[in-house]
């Protein structure tokens, strides 16, 4: 059996970083005094302390892999239901169950926002700006005209690929979004087909002309305008100037 001193030269070996100046061992079953370098004072069996060390440390570290289990756990559903839409920066401080609201950062508007995290995953919910984005698609891809969408769409694609977004929005000062026919996001362009209406209303006009200034000064994109009259008299004409624009 071990005598007291040895107990006590035991525990200053296996934990230097620990107070042992007052501590006076009686047994290995007896609790003794002693001062961690974390929490202070402590009492413990020198049995239990030469096993685990301070019994608050122990439990620290055990919530804080707890924690960070749980948190790869979460990774892995957010990407289930977001892929890589989003970042979280304040996850680690601000998450402690699914009811916690964490900061979301939305890579594509670089916009951070506030959600419960069981809406987030649950109930897919995701950037306000892009959820007011999709809706107001929505209601736009529903007022396309039939040559733009059915006839001059399936031509451009022949031209570019799939390498332009269709009604691609931009926000504006102020609430709202302007939209683009047909953009090309590699190449910075914005290619605009002008169906009849826009010759016949002076206010789209001058809409598009505001719209137009705003897009170029802001976002500094080139604009190719196709007018639908000059797509049906001479396509091969139109496709030989998209083909020269484009590039």
């Amino acid at each position: 059996m071990s005598s007291y001193k040895t107990i006590l030269d035991e525990l200053r070996l296996k934990y230097p970083e620990y107070d042992f100046t007052d501590t006076k061992v009686v047994s290995m079953k007896t609790s003794i005094t002693y001062k961690c370098h974390i929490h202070g004072d402590k009492q413990q069996q020198p049995k239990v302390l030469l096993k685990n060390g301070c019994g608050e440390c122990k439990f620290d570290l055990w919530v804080m892999n707890d924690k960070a289990e749980r948190l790869e756990k979460l990774y892995e559903e957010i990407q289930q239901t977001h892929g890589q839409k989003y970042s979280y920066p304040k996850l680690d401080e601000e998450y402690v169950n699914r009811k916690s609201y964490i900061t979301i950062l939305c890579k594509e508007h670089n916009k951070e926002f506030s959600q419960q995290v069981k809406n987030h995953i649950y109930m897919k919910q995701g950037c306000p700006i892009c959820s007011e984005e999709r809706k107001d698609l929505g209601e736009r891809l529903g007022t396309v005209g039939r040559i733009e969408q059915e006839v001059f769409m399936p031509f451009l694609k022949e031209i570019v690929g799939d390498t332009f977004i269709q009604q691609k929005p931009f926000r504006k000062k102020g609430k709202g979004f302007y939209y683009i026919d047909f953009f090309l996001p590699e190449k910075n362009i914005a290619i605009e087909f002008d169906e009849m209406n826009h010759l016949w209303g002076k206010a789209k006009r001058e809409n598009d002309k505001v719209r137009q200034k705003y897009l170029e000064g802001e976002y500094g994109i080139r604009f190719i305008r196709v007018l639908e009259n000059d797509f049906e008299k001479d396509r091969e004409r139109v496709r030989d100037d998209l083909l020269i624009m484009a590039k």
